[in-house]
């Protein structure tokens, strides 16, 4: 008795980018940040990293979701660089910042989106 074959799938045809891109990820998290977060007077964190050192004094605004969060991005990023930006950058981006500042990230129910809180 012979162990019978294995089922096979389709050979898929699956579309890549053939250029680097060039993106510079600590700006991106900071502008993930900065649509995230406010400052406990309600005013948005600013760009300037070296400005706001203590992280105890930030907190997010309020809870998100990741589509949300890629379609506000164009109103924050420049176009030249919005670009070369990828969903793929700024959920990367999102989990380090998930890391960073105790974030939490969690899926709906029918996978389609991610909540941020």
């Amino acid at each position: 008795d012979l162990v019978p074959e294995p089922e096979t799938v389709e050979k898929l045809d699956i579309k890549f980018a053939t250029v680097a891109k060039k993106v510079d990820v600590r700006k991106l998290k900071e502008s993930i940040w900065k649509r995230l977060s406010v400052d406990p007077s309600g005013r948005p964190d600013s760009m300037d990293v070296d400005s706001n050192k203590n992280d105890c004094e930030e907190s997010i605004s309020e809870a998100t979701s990741l589509q949300r969060l890629v379609h506000d991005l164009p109103n924050i990023i420049p176009e030249t660089q919005m670009e070369d930006v990828s969903i793929s950058y700024v959920f990367i981006c999102l989990l380090h910042l998930a890391n960073e500042k105790d974030l939490t990230i969690t899926g709906v129910p029918d996978l389609s989106d991610l909540n941020i809180e």
